[in-house]
């Protein structure tokens, strides 16, 4: 849940609910950054892993898209598609 979420639902002040998240989240929540939100940080259980709809699964980490692993990929796209001979080098610039 992000922090507005929480605070709808607790009725809570938000200089009171960003002091407790605070301490909650030494132990008992981790932050996890959203690829959907990106403002605002989920608070989640800390013993459990967060879904690939909040992080994006492989693509991200640590919420940031990982253009490494997206530019060898595309690399190794192109390299099969060299390979088996399937396309040109004109078909691959559109």
């Amino acid at each position: 849940m992000t922090q507005t979420e929480i605070r709808i639902k607790t009725g809570m002040l938000t200089s009171t609910l960003t002091k407790h998240l605070r301490g909650l989240t030494k132990d008992i929540l981790k932050v996890v950054n959203s690829v959907h939100k990106h403002a605002e940080n989920v608070y989640m259980d800390a013993r459990i892993d967060p879904s690939l709809e909040i992080t994006n699964g492989t693509w991200y980490r640590n919420g940031q898209l990982d253009s490494e692993a997206v530019a060898s990929t595309r690399q190794r796209c192109l390299d099969q598609i060299d390979k088996l001979g399937i396309a040109t080098y004109i078909d691959r610039l559109h």
